[in-house]
């Protein structure tokens, strides 16, 4: 838990407060919602990388190498690029 300012009073409260004790004020849900979305897709293009990278790693041990190459090397840069994009949008 985590203590916030209210937007109306600028009282500290729980971020976990549907609304502010003092005056009122309803926290807003669709900040929640967005974040939590935001996290899904990042999630989301991680994973895709991993498996990117790991189909790749098999091409290459199949003998594929052209295409395990390339597999290989875009599934390793997707899953950078979610990381960092991860901790970019981390609050």
């Amino acid at each position: 838990m985590t203590l916030i300012n209210c937007p109306e009073c600028d009282k500290e409260i729980s971020d976990k407060a549907a609304s502010c004790p003092q005056c009122g004020n309803p926290m807003e849900e669709e900040n929640v919602q967005t974040i939590q979305h935001t996290a899904k897709n990042l999630k989301g293009n991680q994973a895709l990388g991993a498996i990117l990278a790991i189909i790749g790693t098999v091409m290459l041990v199949g003998g594929i190498t052209e295409i395990g190459t390339i597999v290989t090397v875009v599934g390793i840069a997707w899953f950078i690029m979610a990381r960092l994009m991860t901790w970019w949008h981390h609050e």
